[in-house]
């Protein structure tokens, strides 16, 4: 009898143990990687019919030109439905440094391409590496599936860096450096 009370207790001992190790040796998430991933998914699945009524509503027009330094950048910094859906979407993600230079290229540039061109566009799949010298650094492509405005589909990798600070999950920098002539083709400058 002695040993059928033991031999449970061996049991749970050996489960407990086992689910100890399991949980140890479990890869842990990278937060990076997952605003990375995060960024790209929404940037580039298109047309984003939010962001353009924002963009084309007159009440979201901003001053450029006869007006002093000081007024331009206080007209900068007011708030409007372009920059609240931006900050919304991508605020959490990024430093101010990345941010700003987010939004102010690709996070504005993609969107007013597909609008004028009628293209839809689809992430279909983020592959993002990790540098080996450098833990902050990362290399991705995103397979892209888009259909021009003629219904024709097609296909696209799009290639980019990204550095992350020490501060997890927060991106310095995301840039695309190849986007399979993506944008030249919405922009109608393409040979396709």
């Amino acid at each position: 009898m002695e040993k059928m009370a033991k031999k449970p207790l061996h049991l749970m001992i050996l489960f407990g143990l086992l689910l100890i190790f399991t949980a140890a040796c479990s890869p842990t998430k990278d937060t990076n990687k997952e605003a990375i991933e995060s960024v790209i998914r929404t940037a580039f699945t298109l047309p984003d019919e939010e962001l353009m009524v924002e963009i084309n509503d007159s009440g979201n027009a901003t001053y450029i030109g006869d007006i002093s330094s000081s007024e331009s950048l206080s007209l900068k910094n007011q708030d409007n439905g372009i920059e609240k859906l931006l900050q919304e979407r991508y605020g959490d993600k990024f430093t101010k440094y990345g941010y700003e230079k987010f939004v102010s290229s690709t996070a504005s540039v993609y969107p007013m391409l597909a609008e004028q061109s009628g293209y839809l566009t689809t992430v279909e799949k983020v592959i993002i590496e990790q540098d080996n010298d450098n833990p902050n650094r990362y290399r991705f492509e995103a397979e892209i599936t888009y259909t021009t405005h003629d219904g024709e589909e097609k296909k696209t990798t799009m290639m980019g860096k990204a550095e992350c600070t020490q501060e997890k999950g927060k991106i310095d920098s995301l840039d695309v450096h190849d986007d399979g002539g993506l944008a030249k083709e919405m922009s109608g400058e393409s040979d396709h």
